[in-house]
């Protein structure tokens, strides 16, 4: 009886979920919000390791341009 009852209760809430208003405020008042507020927290750390590897970068295209220019 009891699994019958979780049963219905899932078909009620997945019957729900397909239904476009539903998803529309599940993407505009959680989803949405969950992925701005990650990014806005992220995008500080990603911006440090994309200027550390363009440095290290650089830094490797001079060290290699040293190595061959002073074996000549």
């Amino acid at each position: 009886m009891l699994t019958q009852l979780t049963n219905q209760i899932i078909d009620k809430i997945l019957e729900e979920f397909k239904n476009e208003n539903t998803k529309h405020k599940i993407n505009n008042y959680i989803i949405d919000p969950i992925i701005i507020y990650i990014y806005r927290k992220i995008y500080p750390f990603a911006m440090c390791i994309l200027l550390i590897s363009i440095l290290i970068l650089i830094l490797s295209l001079v060290i290699l341009t040293q190595i061959i220019f002073s074996k000549k």
